[in-house]
């Protein structure tokens, strides 16, 4: 397959490919692919010893943000097409708003939130053609693959185990009865860097104490010591380190705040804890994309 390159704002998508072609105009050149899966400028600090060669270790060191590009060209049939396509470009600018960058590749699609910061393009006026350059800015300089998700109910007990034993209604010699609830949703980080899910509590039920997500692996606990109204649903963002009931912040009703994350090639379960009764039939849902530098 041959990569393609797109640009997703609120109004508009504009999709580059590798060489021009019936209904694609635009083409990238291969030097934003090479800024795209470049890494992020490291930010060490080192410190010198004193009198002595060297600096001291540098412990874990962090990135900046992400600087992709996009530099290609494009190919109209008219002058008015040309200035059209200009136009759209400058468009993305979006009245300073993000937009999305999607790179689809052999792998799959990758994608940042960037901010187009400088558009370039060559005017020669009456010409259908002209070379362009914009460059953008990626605060977060991960790339996120496709956005996944996961649901599950409260908890529940099963059925439990038939007596007298041989005369379950399964036939079977063994019989549990009907499989209980974990409450429980997991995430698989497939990428080389860490993630944070977003998960979201509520919906269909309500709580009249609140709850704990638990991180079974860590030990590590979001507590929301809050009625939660039938029809509400509680927001858990780890990126921000927020909790949000649609555009108000609850984060102050957390009594404990371990904020989650998933490691490279890590897995986590996520355990929902009712802290009172529980009304109507709430669930846990968990968002997250496998990350990449």
């Amino acid at each position: 397959m041959s990569t393609t390159i797109e640009l997703i704002s609120a109004t508009d998508t504009i999709t580059f490919a590798a060489a021009p072609g019936e209904g694609t105009p635009w083409v990238y050149n291969n030097s934003t692919l090479d800024a795209w899966y470049a890494l992020a400028p490291a930010d060490p600090k080192p410190s010198k010893r004193p009198n002595a060669h060297g600096a001291y270790r540098l412990g874990r060191i962090f990135t900046k943000e992400h600087r992709p590009i996009v530099n290609g060209q494009y190919y109209g049939e008219t002058a008015a097409d040309a200035l059209e396509a200009r136009n759209r470009l400058n468009s993305l600018f979006a009245d300073g708003s993000s937009i999305t960058m999607r790179v689809t590749d052999e792998l799959g699609p990758t994608t940042r939130e960037v901010w187009l910061i400088e558009s370039s393009t060559s005017f020669h006026y009456d010409f259908a053609h002209f070379p362009l350059d914009l460059v953008l800015v990626a605060p977060d300089p991960r790339r996120y693959g496709p956005l996944e998700s996961a649901t599950d109910g409260m908890p529940s007990a099963g059925g439990g185990l038939f007596w007298n034993l041989g005369t379950a209604p399964s036939g079977l010699f063994f019989d549990w009865g009907a499989e209980g609830t974990l409450g429980q949703v997991t995430f698989t980080n497939g990428g080389n860097a860490a993630t944070f899910p977003r998960i979201e509590i509520g919906g269909a039920g309500g709580f009249d104490a609140g709850f704990r997500v638990t991180e079974i692996e860590t030990g590590r606990e979001i507590t929301l010591e809050r009625v939660v109204n039938v029809g509400e649903v509680v927001v858990l963002n780890s990126r921000s380190q927020r909790a949000t009931i649609g555009q108000g912040d609850v984060t102050a009703f957390l009594s404990s705040r371990d904020w989650f994350t998933i490691p490279a090639g890590g897995s986590r379960r996520y355990q929902i804890t009712p802290l009172g009764s529980v009304t109507g039939s709430p669930t846990i849902t968990i968002y997250a994309a496998s990350a990449d530098l």
